[in-house]
C-alpha cells in the first residue's frame, strides 16, 4: 500500500509523529544489532582451524591459535554487550545461541 505525503497528512500522520519517530528509532537500533551479529558470523566463515600433531604424536594441537583466541575473546565481549542491550529483545534467542556457541569453542 503506497500513499502520498498529502494522503498521510490528511489521515493525521502528524498526530502520530512521536510514535512513528520512536518506532523508527527502535527499529534502526534493532537492525544495527542484527547486522553486528551477522558480521561476527561472517568473520568465522573464513577461519580455518589448522591442526598439527603433537611432539609425541598422541594428539593434535591448534597451529597458531593466538589470532583465533583474540577473535573469540573480541566476539564474546561484543556478544555480551549486545545481549544486555535494550534493543535485543526480538533477536534474543539468536544472540543467546551465538553466545552459547562462542563459549563452547
Amino acid at each position: 500500500m503506497h500513499q502520498s505525503l498529502s494522503e498521510l497528512l490528511e489521515k493525521g500522520a502528524m498526530d502520530c509523529f512521536e510514535d512513528i519517530n520512536e518506532i523508527s528509532h527502535f527499529s534502526a537500533r534493532e537492525k544495527k544489532l542484527e547486522d553486528q551479529v551477522q558480521a561476527m558470523k561472517d568473520e568465522w566463515k573464513n577461519i580455518r582451524f589448522e591442526l598439527v600433531p603433537s611432539k609425541d604424536g598422541t594428539t593434535c594441537l591448534l597451529h597458531k591459535p593466538e589470532p583465533i583466541w583474540d577473535l573469540l575473546d573480541e566476539h564474546i565481549l561484543r556478544t555480551l554487550a549486545i545481549s544486555i542491550s535494550p534493543y535485543v529483545k526480538f533477536l534474543q534467542s539468536e544472540v543467546n545461541y551465538w553466545k552459547f556457541y562462542l563459549v563452547r569453542i
